[in-house]
């Protein structure tokens, strides 16, 4: 087990996959949203406490995008009920937007990743500097 609300079993890392793969070119943006509850981002910076926010973002959009040559394979034949072949599906880091929790998430003790503005700034900055910084960013704010 992880050792981190290990009670919470749902842990999805391309839910987005089967739209890319399937409607890929008529997809304008992805955001990975860093607010859902108990997230892996909250595992390495809130459980392990191993990164900082600025350290995972740029870990996250390097492994997700950059490292595998803006692609990833699906085994979408775990799921039969798709009727779909497993393949390499292209994410390309133009359609790459980051999403955050705004000040809601800063009292939600561990159950959100809260990133501060500036450390999402900070972020961006290396990734600029490293030639790989996504899309944008966006906010939820209900």
């Amino acid at each position: 087990t992880r050792g981190w609300h290990s009670d919470f079993h749902y842990f999805g890392a391309n839910v987005y996959a089967y739209l890319l793969s399937a409607y890929g070119d008529f997809i304008d943006f992805v955001s990975v949203q860093f607010y859902e509850s108990y997230s892996r981002a909250g595992l390495e910076i809130l459980g392990r406490g191993e990164m900082s926010p600025e350290a995972y973002l740029h870990w996250y959009v390097k492994d997700l995008v950059v490292d595998k040559g803006e692609s990833m394979f699906v085994d979408f034949d775990l799921d039969p009920s798709l009727q779909y072949q497993s393949k390499q599906v292209p994410f390309p880091l133009s359609k790459l937007v980051l999403g955050f929790a705004n000040g809601w998430g800063a009292d939600e003790n561990d159950k959100v990743c809260f990133f501060e503005p500036k450390h999402i700034g900070n972020a961006y900055r290396k990734m600029m500097n490293s030639d790989f910084a996504p899309r944008g960013f966006m906010y939820w704010v209900m």
